[in-house]
């Protein structure tokens, strides 16, 4: 699981998290022939025209993970939460 911790704003910045690691994630998975299932965590309403940056670029990420992996799982969740993570704490703090 890989994204910023805050919310960025930065198009460059958006792009490489969402997209470029979720390439070579996918293209290093393609080339291991031990892996046999890749999960992609993307998010509820990733869209093309998303009007959010970081749907637009989790759409993406998407498809460059099919285009590398396409027998990849998407997931499309909204919120996610576990122990000790900025979620929880935001409730117990």
């Amino acid at each position: 699981m890989v994204g910023p911790r805050k919310w960025v704003k930065d198009q460059d910045l958006m792009e490489t998290i969402n997209i470029d690691y979720s390439r070579r994630i996918a293209k290093a998975c393609a080339r291991n022939p031990n892996v046999v299932r890749l999960i992609q965590f993307s998010a509820a309403g990733a869209k093309i025209d998303s009007p959010s940056l970081d749907l637009r670029t989790k759409f993406k990420a998407e498809q460059e993970v099919l285009d590398n992996f396409p027998n990849a799982t998407i997931l499309r969740p909204t919120t996610v939460y576990g122990m000790n993570d900025y979620f929880v704490r935001h409730w117990y703090t």
